[in-house]
């Protein structure tokens, strides 16, 4: 048998995590998933513990009144890395209760075994199986490999969970933001397989159709992007295609349906979305601050912001020699950057490095 990898996720980030997994177990290390919640989008969910209290739409309005003005969310920024607490007496108490709710499920499904057997445990999001981390705490005073992984929100809105980020021998973020906001984070590109989209089209479209997929629209800039696409539309130039809220085989069909694609105008740099599209060979337009364009070298995204959107689309929609270079361009990229084994073998590395495997 050989070294067991376990992962522990509130839910597979947009398939990320299973992949991960896949490409240890091809490195032959023996790896599980353990998933907190399903994901809604129909990635796997690994061996999912179903915890209730997570993410029903009343519980977050009700968290929501938890946390009334002192949200640990706005005062946390101040340190770095953010860190967690309980907003309220109210919510430490909430938090208290639920974590004996989820120790019956724990022991039920048999967790503390997997754990008792796992030779490194990887936190992705940086949570526990409780939120007081009773578990994963006793854990690594016996093993000590414990390592953390960042996503996106978890570090930006949530913070770290300080007993567990101290304790973590290793920290990784795939969110480029996340290098300021934890100092001893080690940055790795998605791991993302490119068979998991279709190819690109290689018909002449009658009219440009432009998408745009937006999570949630205050993190992507929606609200402007929808706004300059709409006018376009109405102007007869393109299609606009405002995928959200699917599941995702069917958002990705929809995707590979588009001429163009507007990944987000955040400055919080390109996420899976983007990923895909130029993996369909679609142009891409995504908003890169300079120090993350500058860290990325030669990409194949179009850079824009929030002054010059109309005029990037419409050089996109009016150049189809400029799109086909774009869109070959971005296929080659991925596959180069993005490997899934590249990436994992990185994190594997830092493994090796520490004398773990």
């Amino acid at each position: 048998m050989g070294i067991k990898i376990v992962h522990i996720a509130c839910q597979n980030t947009a398939g990320i995590i299973s992949t991960f997994v896949k490409c240890e177990r091809e490195l032959g290390f023996d790896s599980t998933l353990i998933t907190m919640i399903p994901h809604p989008y129909g990635f796997e969910n690994g061996l999912c513990l179903n915890y209730p209290f997570i993410n029903e739409s009343w519980f977050k309005g009700l968290r929501e009144v938890f946390k009334g003005k002192n949200s640990s969310c706005k005062s946390m920024r101040k340190e770095t890395p953010p860190i967690w607490s309980p907003s309220s007496r109210i919510e430490e108490i909430f938090f208290s209760m639920r974590d004996q709710l989820y120790d019956r499920i724990i022991r039920k499904k048999g967790i503390l075994e997997i754990l008792d057997s796992a030779d490194i445990l990887v936190l992705d999001g940086g949570l526990g199986l409780r939120r007081d981390c009773k578990y994963e705490l006793d854990w690594v005073k016996k093993k000590g490999r414990l390592v953390s992984v960042f996503y996106g929100s978890d570090l930006r809105v949530r913070g770290v969970i300080k007993p567990l980020d101290e304790k973590s021998a290793l920290h990784f973020t795939l969110e480029f933001d996340h290098l300021k906001l934890h100092p001893k984070a080690k940055y790795i590109f998605y791991p993302f397989e490119h068979s998991r989209v279709p190819p690109p089209h290689s018909c002449k479209p009658d009219k440009i159709r432009v998408g745009h997929s937006p999570t949630k629209w205050e993190a992507k800039g929606t609200s402007k992007i929808v706004e300059t696409a709409l006018k376009l539309e109405r102007e007869n130039k393109i299609e606009f295609l405002l995928i959200q809220n699917l599941p995702y085989k069917k958002a990705v069909e929809l995707q590979s349906t588009c001429h163009i694609f507007i990944d987000q105008l955040s400055g919080l740099g390109y996420g899976l979305s983007g990923l895909q599209a130029i993996a369909m060979g679609i142009p891409t337009l995504v908003n890169l601050k300079k120090e993350h364009e500058e860290f990325l070298g030669d990409h194949p995204f179009v850079n824009f912001d929030e002054t010059n959107l109309e005029e990037k689309l419409i050089e996109l929609v009016e150049n189809r020699e400029l799109r086909e270079k774009l869109g070959k361009k971005g296929i080659e990229w991925v596959k180069r950057v993005h490997d899934p084994m590249k990436a994992t073998k990185t994190m594997v590395d830092e493994y090796r490095n520490l004398g773990w495997v």
